[in-house]
């Protein structure tokens, strides 16, 4: 699996200490002046490293050598972790050594980063860097004449120009650091030794649990609210057994505020495809009048750990119960939103999925325009009624431009919602639809608000609303969670999708009745895809069509 996913023996990763990061650490030891004429120093740093488990990385070294020659210093027989020893019998084991004798003391990641590092020398001796040597070194009064472990170890040559004060570094290959267990000899013997600082370069962390793909659903719920957190891990879709992350709140949550706004953390820095799936509009009846498909949107993103992600899946639209004689109109779908956490301008979305629009029919008189309702739309932008414009029903979206987006039957454009009609239009990213015949903005959507709701808090409605449906004229039906507009559900009006943008309410005009629009889509990412119906290619079922969030790694 790509980004450096680290896993134990039992598939799950192991706990980095919070506060950890990419990059040098601060100095976990300082070690200065001469320590034995005869013997090696056991260094354990076990506890100091204790922070890093889990974490992938190299042992870095900085020694800053004294005021004359009688500095050299030796290190052998590193231990890293369960497995990595390292007693330099063989070869210099893949260490890397500066070279270039700065007296440059700075210690910051940013200095550390932009070093130039070389294999250690296995073959000669040179100054101002470490080298792989056995027995004792050029210099007298200085060095151990032996290996702590075997016959050779890793020294800094301190004959000029390797004094006064001259810094080199040393560095390990990259191991994973699976056990609090770090120790080394040092070598600390002549008048003038130095000093060595220890630290820890992280280059990769474990993400903080195991993860590939997860598919986000409703989890069962339906109806103008989103589901609670008790409501989807009962649902069979959430297999708290398969996904055991979801049993921890700190990677997975619904908001306290937005009931059905699904919260996930962010495993692992990385690339990721979300896909998201609008949710279909509501039928009339028995027969092939379907709601409209919601729009499928997908894109690459990369995204970083500990990041939390808003995630709403769109609810289907309440159909229109009428048997095999069809006639009323069906409520909007719920568009699928996948956002940054507080995320409150269109910077912050990833991907936003229109719903479909409620469908109309009435057989009856034959006023129907269209056999579905709108599907969601790829474009940023909500999908009109199939019939209006009329001035004479509904008020107008928040924001509208007039006889354009969001005026009456209108789809919204620029992320707010659609225009309202008989019926209510869809929610849009910003603010709600525009109201229905009946409609009012009461808080909580009350038993005539047709208006989808927006994913944002916005005109007449507080937080606890947001992304709500809207009401049906009846108060029995609604609009699906994700701002779905609510029907005239008897005479044959469909609600709006809801979206980034949302779609607009069927009306009554020149003895016609019409569907609710689409709601619009918006993406951010890269590699784009998207998979949306029109009234001609719409398959005449809804099967197969149920709104989703995936997300999976890359």
């Amino acid at each position: 699996m790509p980004f450096g996913f680290t896993r134990s023996i039992l598939g799950a990763p192991l706990p980095v200490a919070a506060g950890v990061s990419l990059g040098l650490s601060p100095v976990l030891d300082t070690r200065t002046g001469q320590y034995s004429t005869s013997a090696y120093e056991q260094v354990n740093l076990s506890s100091a490293f204790t922070p890093y488990v889990g974490s992938t990385g190299r042992l870095v070294f900085q020694y800053t050598s004294g005021s004359s020659f009688t500095g050299d210093i030796q290190i052998d027989d590193i231990n890293i972790g369960s497995s990595n020893n390292y007693s330099f019998e063989a070869t210099g084991q893949s260490f890397e050594t500066t070279t270039d004798g700065s007296t440059d003391t700075t210690r910051t990641d940013t200095f550390y980063q932009g070093l130039s590092f070389t294999s250690v020398l296995t073959s000669g001796i040179a100054s101002n860097r470490w080298n792989r040597h056995t027995g004792g070194t050029s210099s007298g009064s200085t060095a151990l004449a032996f290996a702590d472990a075997g016959s050779y170890y890793l020294y800094v040559e301190t004959t000029s120009p390797g004094f006064p004060y001259k810094v080199s570094w040393l560095r390990s290959p990259e191991v994973t650091l699976d056990t609090a267990t770090l120790n080394f000899a040092l070598g600390r013997y002549g008048a003038t030794i130095g000093t060595l600082r220890v630290f820890w370069e992280v280059t990769s962390l474990p993400p903080l649990y195991s993860f590939s793909s997860f598919t986000f659903t409703d989890g069962g719920q339906t109806g103008y609210t989103g589901p609670s957190l008790s409501t989807l891990l009962a649902s069979s879709d959430y297999d708290t057994g398969t996904y055991t992350w979801l049993s921890n709140t700190d990677y997975f949550d619904v908001d306290s505020t937005v009931q059905g706004m699904q919260l996930w953390t962010v495993p692992e820095t990385g690339s990721y495809r979300i896909t998201a799936k609008g949710a279909p509009g509501g039928s009339v009846g028995t027969t092939a009048f379907t709601g409209g498909i919601g729009a499928e949107i997908s894109g690459e993103f990369t995204l970083t750990k500990g990041d939390i992600l808003e995630i709403v899946v769109g609810q289907a639209g309440s159909d229109r119960n009428s048997g095999s004689d069809a006639y009323g109109g069906a409520c909007g779908g719920g568009g699928s939103f996948v956002v940054a956490r507080n995320g409150s301008t269109s910077s912050d979305i990833y991907v936003i999925a229109g719903g479909g629009g409620g469908a109309e029919a009435d057989n009856r008189f034959g006023r129907g325009t269209s056999t579905h309702g709108g599907s969601g739309r790829s474009t940023q932008f909500g999908g009109n009624s199939s019939n209006g414009p009329s001035f004479t029903y509904g008020q107008p979206a928040p924001n509208y431009t007039a006889g354009s987006f969001g005026d009456r039957t209108k789809g919204g454009g620029s992320g707010y919602g659609g225009g309202g009609g008989v019926g209510g239009g869809g929610g849009g990213f910003y603010d709600r639809g525009g109201t229905g015949n009946n409609g009012t903005t009461t808080n909580p959507p009350g038993t005539t608000t047709q208006c989808g709701y927006g994913y944002l808090t916005g005109t007449g409605y507080v937080a606890a609303n947001r992304a709500r449906g809207g009401r049906s004229n009846t108060s029995l039906e609604s609009g699906g969670f994700g701002g779905g507009g609510g029907s005239a559900i008897a005479t044959g009006y469909g609600g709006g999708g809801g979206g980034f943008s949302g779609g607009g309410a069927g009306t009554f005009v020149s003895s016609t009745q019409g569907n609710g629009g689409g709601g619009g889509s918006y993406n951010s990412g890269t590699n784009q895809t998207s998979t949306t119906y029109t009234e001609a290619t719409h398959p005449g079922s809804l099967s197969g069509h149920d709104a989703f969030v995936t997300i999976e790694a890359i």
